[in-house]
C-alpha cells in the first residue's frame, strides 16, 4: 500500500488527506488533473492522469520516482528550493510552473499548485499538476504570430484597416492615417469618418463595391478611388479587403489594406495624355482629333440637325524656317500658331496638331453656314505686330 493509501485509511480527522472511502478515492483516480504526493524529494503517488502525462506506470511511483528525474535540469534548483520551503514550514503552498520531462526524455511544461500536509508523521507535499504544454505552444505561436504583424506592419508601405461590422467600429493603422496627413488620434473609429473623406465622385462606386462584396457577389474587395489627405489635396488609393462570414454565410468583419497610388495614377493620367496630345504644342494630336471625329460622325446620326466642319490647314514655308532658323525656332511658331488657332474657335471645338505644319480644326454646333469659312479667314489674318492699331 503507497504512503497515500496508507494516509486515505488511516489519517486523523485533521489531515489533510483525511477523506477516505470510495467516493474521495473516484475523485482522485477520476480526475483530468495530475494529482501527486511528494516526501523525501520522490513522488510516492500518483494518480492515472498524473502517470500518464509522465510515462511511468503507478508501480513506479508507487516505489517512489525521484523528483529530480521528473524536471529539467534548468528548473530543478527552483522546483528543489519550492520543495524545500514548503517541507520548512516557511510557506503553506505555492503555485508555479516549470520545464518538466517525460519518461522518455520528451520535454513537457507544466503548472503545479502544492501545499504542506503530513503524511505516516513527516512532512509531505500533495497537490494537482497540469500539463500546459500545448497551451504554451499555442500563447507561443499566437505572440510570434502578433510580432510578425506588428514587424509587417511597420515594414510596409500600407496603411491597415479592420471593419468589425456587428460592433460598427472601425480599425485603422498608424501607417493608414499617416499615408493621409492624420495623426494617430484623429478620424477615431467611426467608418462613417473614414467615408465621409472619400472624393464625392468616387463614394458612389465605393459604397456599391463594398455592397457587392458584402452580399458574396465577389471574392474580395479591390477598387481605386480619391480620399482627402489632410492638406486638403486628394491621394488615389487602392483598397483592398475581404470580409469574415459566420456560418449562415453573413459578413460579421472586413480587413484589409491600403495603398497609395498616387504616382501611378499620375503617370498613367501623363501617358494618356502623352499618348493623345503633340509632345511641341500640348494640342490634341492626330489620333485623338479622329477620335473626337467619328464620335461627332456617330452623334449626328442620332441627331441629323447637328453641323460640324473640319479645317485643314499648315504654315507656309515652314521647312525653310527650320533649316534656317533651326528646329527650336520651328518648335516656337508652332507653339504660336497653335495659340492663335485656340483663339480662334469657340470653348469646346477642337485645335489638332495632325504632324509636321500640319493642323485640323473641328467646329461643332455652331449657328450660321458661314462660319466656318470665317473662322478660317480669321486663322488666317495675318499676326498683329506688337503696339500695331
Amino acid at each position: 500500500m503507497s504512503p497515500f493509501e496508507q494516509a486515505q485509511a488511516g489519517a486523523p480527522p485533521g489531515d489533510a488527506l483525511s477523506p477516505a472511502g470510495d467516493t474521495f478515492r473516484a475523485l482522485v483516480e477520476q480526475s483530468i488533473a495530475g494529482i501527486y504526493v511528494i516526501q523525501d524529494e520522490r513522488v510516492v503517488y500518483a494518480n492515472p492522469k498524473f502517470c500518464e502525462i509522465f510515462g511511468y506506470s503507478r508501480e513506479e511511483f508507487a516505489r517512489g520516482v525521484p523528483l529530480a528525474e521528473l524536471a529539467d535540469e534548468a528548473d530543478w534548483p527552483m522546483v528543489r528550493e519550492n520543495v524545500r520551503r514548503r517541507i520548512a514550514g516557511e510557506v503553506q503552498s505555492l503555485h508555479y510552473t516549470f520545464r518538466a520531462r517525460r519518461k522518455d526524455g520528451s520535454p513537457i511544461e507544466v503548472e503545479v499548485h502544492g501545499a504542506r500536509t503530513e503524511l505516516g508523521g513527516k512532512a509531505a507535499i500533495t497537490g494537482t499538476l497540469l500539463d500546459i504544454t500545448e497551451g504554451r505552444r499555442a500563447e507561443r505561436a499566437l505572440r510570434l504570430s502578433e510580432e510578425r504583424y506588428a514587424l509587417a506592419e511597420r515594414g510596409a508601405n500600407d496603411g491597415l484597416w479592420d471593419w468589425d461590422l456587428v460592433a460598427g467600429r472601425v480599425y485603422l493603422s498608424p501607417r493608414w492615417k499617416q499615408m493621409l496627413g492624420l495623426r494617430e488620434d484623429e478620424l477615431g473609429a467611426d467608418p462613417e469618418a473614414w467615408f465621409a473623406r472619400v472624393h464625392a465622385d468616387d463614394r458612389d462606386r465605393l459604397s456599391a463595391d463594398v455592397a457587392r462584396h458584402l452580399a458574396a457577389d465577389t471574392p474580395t474587395l479591390e477598387v481605386e478611388h480619391r480620399i482627402r489627405h489632410a492638406d486638403g489635396t486628394w491621394r488615389w488609393v487602392l483598397l483592398r479587403g475581404a470580409a469574415v462570414r459566420d456560418e449562415r454565410g453573413k459578413a460579421t468583419r472586413m480587413a484589409g489594406s491600403q495603398t497609395d497610388v498616387t504616382e501611378r495614377k499620375e503617370a498613367e493620367e501623363k501617358l494618356l495624355h502623352d499618348a493623345l496630345h503633340d509632345a511641341v504644342t500640348g494640342l490634341p494630336n492626330r489620333s485623338l482629333f479622329m477620335d473626337r471625329l467619328r464620335q461627332t460622325m456617330a452623334f449626328q446620326q442620332r441627331k441629323p440637325d447637328l453641323r460640324f466642319a473640319v479645317l485643314f490647314l499648315d504654315v507656309d514655308r515652314f521647312k525653310n524656317i527650320n533649316e534656317s532658323l533651326g528646329h527650336a525656332m520651328g518648335d516656337r511658331l508652332l507653339v504660336s500658331v497653335g495659340k492663335r488657332l485656340l483663339k480662334c474657335v469657340p470653348p469646346g471645338d477642337t485645335v489638332a496638331r495632325l504632324g509636321g505644319d500640319e493642323f485640323a480644326l473641328l467646329l461643332t454646333d455652331y449657328g450660321a453656314p458661314q462660319d466656318p469659312a470665317r473662322c478660317a479667314e480669321t486663322c488666317c489674318l495675318p499676326p498683329r505686330r506688337p503696339g500695331a492699331r
